[in-house]
């Protein structure tokens, strides 16, 4: 298990720990267009593909950084 990244063993920790989950089939959509972007076969295919790109995650708060999040 990665530290931060959504484990379903998470819960089972005590403290339950605070991480995150990112949207992994998106995520890994958006990584192969990139990659096929970059080849002269599918540029074509692929020309506004963003080069660089800030993935959003979701927060899965748990006991393990000391802090409360508000309802």
């Amino acid at each position: 298990m990665a530290i931060g990244q959504y484990s379903p063993l998470a819960q089972f920790l005590t403290p339950r720990l605070t991480c995150f989950k990112p949207a992994l089939r998106e995520l890994g959509i958006a990584m192969v267009e990139s990659l096929l972007a970059t080849m002269p076969a599918f540029t074509q295919h692929y020309p506004d593909v963003a080069k660089h790109q800030l993935w959003p995650m979701r927060l899965i708060a748990g006991e393990s950084d000391g802090g409360v999040l508000p309802a």
